[in-house]
């Protein structure tokens, strides 16, 4: 209650202050104003910013689940056959498993679902290859039934009573099984090769379009007061994830209004002139990870085009802004540099608000709330800035608020058995939070030189997860799945992140800007800036390689930045590994992935271009 009461004061508290800021704006002179407190005060600073982004995509070997992947969920196990062996469906969906080497046709995964959905149809294509072997004479029957009879003292019992219970039902499939039965009939088609595979496939997006427009508002109280605020509309014609665990990106959402992206004051104190130390303390929707060295207003982020206004990567652990406080200290005389240390703490998800929690009717374990603490040291000169940032998240939750891919609606009842319909639309806006799946910690060391015209950049940061319980999901029960684990296994991961660029200005015209960037995550790599602007979400979430050349052509610069410019881009994504930037789910290689893995459709390699359109004033 105390933590829900305080994320409500920061948004309070911060909008007023904007409401005073505006207010007192609008009443200054061109240059001054005194506030109440005799305090001279700068006038309140805004810049727009509008963007237009038109994409061409272009989707290489798309794996999507098959048809006879997505009947195997939505075909039901029958609650019986009506012959001797008076097989339960899961005990016969099971020896159909187990003997899958005593066909005579021979099977592979696609085969062996198309029995599952067609039991029948398989069996008299069976029957008709054995009386070839057998060289059976008869007229074949127009019974499929009749027509097995005749092999009766030809074939083994158990397959002769197998068959006779497949022409009994007319399909097979998981509905209505309940977990332990899932665990097992899973293994038993891993191990046999009879996992459903994927489809493959291949699709281009010829003109995908984003139009963006930000309003930063900036202005100081008095000398050490100060509020920084900006608002964020993004209209895209797609769907493209929005948050996790709480933690949104308020630009980055799939609709045409406008939203906080950041609201927060900061307290600025001299601690020793001589030395030129200050303190900074920050209260409010703030970055997370961003350093704020001297001014209130937070480097730009990467992927935004400030080409112009020294493009700066961020460190690649987290990119969302929080509900919370940060504390930084800074100094301009450490060993001849400069230098900075950050402390920041926010609030994801909130599970206090007990009267509009689902505990009360579910009686689940109440779930923790989300939190996330970091710190950042940099070390920075003219030439030259070496920074390392830790972020640590306890307690990551199984949900999220945003568009994501699911082919199926799955309900558990009171008996403990799985339900799946298809889900009509073929995607969800989101997925309420009902496990606590683990720990996650990130390290981040970065590296970078600049000169006036040139920038080259370096980091590499980790991952680590602490896998503590399997999501209650029902889909990913059902799977297993929790923080980068399958299959009812806990499991421990570490993963790493390699990320360069160059950067060139004035090559080919004044003032322009030329640049090439790569990027690498391993199998288990995991950060939280899997939301970007692009459709492909953040390029440094990816498991595999990325690889980026872009080209900014100014137009028009106004008094201090360039005002009107284009940037040409081009970027190129080979994913190796399944679930880029899902925490939910142990990463498998693209080519090896079946429906157990993922439900989800999983790319390849893709390509993207795009022209950017800017206009900043």
């Amino acid at each position: 209650m105390t933590n829900k009461i305080l994320k409500r004061f920061y948004g309070v508290f911060t909008f007023l202050v904007f409401i005073f800021i505006l207010c007192a704006s609008t009443h200054a002179d061109d240059a001054k104003l005194i506030n109440g407190n005799g305090y001279l005060t700068d006038k309140i600073q805004s810049d727009i910013k509008m963007e237009l982004i038109i994409n061409h995509v272009s989707y290489g070997d798309v794996n999507a689940p098959s048809d006879n992947a997505m009947n195997l969920f939505l075909n039901k196990i029958p609650d019986g056959t009506s012959n001797l062996t008076k097989l339960s469906g899961f005990e016969l969906l099971k020896k159909l498993t187990e003997n899958i080497e005593r066909w005579e046709t021979g099977m592979d995964s696609d085969q062996f679902n198309d029995m599952l959905n067609n039991p029948i149809q398989f069996v008299d294509n069976e029957v008709r290859k054995l009386y070839e072997i057998h060289n059976i004479q008869d007229v074949y029957p127009d019974s499929t039934k009749e027509a097995l009879e005749k092999l009766e003292d030809k074939i083994l019992k158990s397959k002769f009573d197998l068959m006779m219970d497949m022409l009994d039902i007319s399909s097979l499939g998981f509905n209505n099984i309940n977990k332990e039965q899932m665990i097992e009939l899973i293994e038993l088609m891993k191990q046999n090769n009879l996992a459903p595979e994927y489809k493959k496939m291949e699709r281009d997006n010829d003109t995908a379009s984003i139009a963006k427009l930000n309003f930063d508002l900036s202005g100081k109280i008095n000398p050490e007061l100060a509020f920084s605020g900006k608002f964020s509309a993004v209209k895209r014609d797609a769907f493209a994830n929005d948050s996790y665990n709480g933690f949104e990106k308020a630009e980055l959402h799939h609709s045409d209004s406008i939203q906080i992206e950041r609201a927060f004051v900061s307290y600025r104190k001299v601690l020793n002139q001589n030395n030129k130390v200050f303190m900074n303390f920050s209260l409010g929707r703030q970055p997370f990870m961003a350093s704020l060295k001297e001014k209130v207003e937070p480097e730009p982020e990467y992927g935004q085009f400030d080409v112009f206004q020294n493009r700066k990567p961020f460190a690649p652990l987290v990119n969302w802004e929080i509900d919370g406080a940060s504390v930084h200290f800074g100094t301009e005389n450490f060993f001849g540099s400069e230098a900075s240390f950050k402390l920041c703490y926010g609030q994801g998800y909130e599970n206090d608000n007990e009267w509009n929690s689902t505990y009360w009717i579910t009686k689940q374990p109440k779930l923790e709330d989300l939190r996330m603490m970091g710190f950042r040291a940099s070390i920075y000169d003219k030439l030259f800035n070496f920074s390392l940032s830790c972020a640590y998240i306890p307690e990551v939750s199984d949900g999220f608020y945003g568009f994501t891919v699911m082919p199926f609606n799955t309900t558990r009842n009171n008996e403990g058995n799985y339900s799946f319909s298809l889900n009509p639309n073929g995607y969800i806006l989101s997925s309420p939070s009902q496990t606590n799946i683990g720990n996650w910690l990130g390290v981040s060391l970065f590296g970078e030189y600049r000169s006036e015209n040139t920038q080259i950049f370096t980091s590499i940061s980790l991952s680590q997860t602490q896998s503590k319980n399997i999501s209650t999901n029902p889909f990913y029960e059902l799977l297993g799945h929790g923080l980068l684990s399958s299959d009812h296994l806990l499991e421990n991961t570490s993963g790493v992140c390699f990320y360069a660029g160059i950067s060139l200005k004035n090559l080919f015209l004044l003032r322009d800007s030329i640049g090439i960037e790569w990027n690498y995550g391993s199998e288990n790599w995991l950060n939280f800036s899997n939301n970007d602007n692009s459709y492909m979400g953040n390029k440094l979430a990816t498991r595999g390689q990325v690889y980026e050349l872009y080209y900014a052509i100014p137009v028009y610069k106004g008094r201090s930045i360039e005002s009107f410019y284009i940037v040409l881009d081009a970027e190129y994504y080979k994913y190796d590994y399944t679930g880029s930037g899902n925490p939910l789910g142990k990463p498998v290689k693209i080519d090896e992935a079946t429906i157990f893995d993922s439900v989800t459709p999983e790319i390849d390699n893709l390509i993207n271009a795009s022209l950017s359109i800017v206009m900043s004033f």
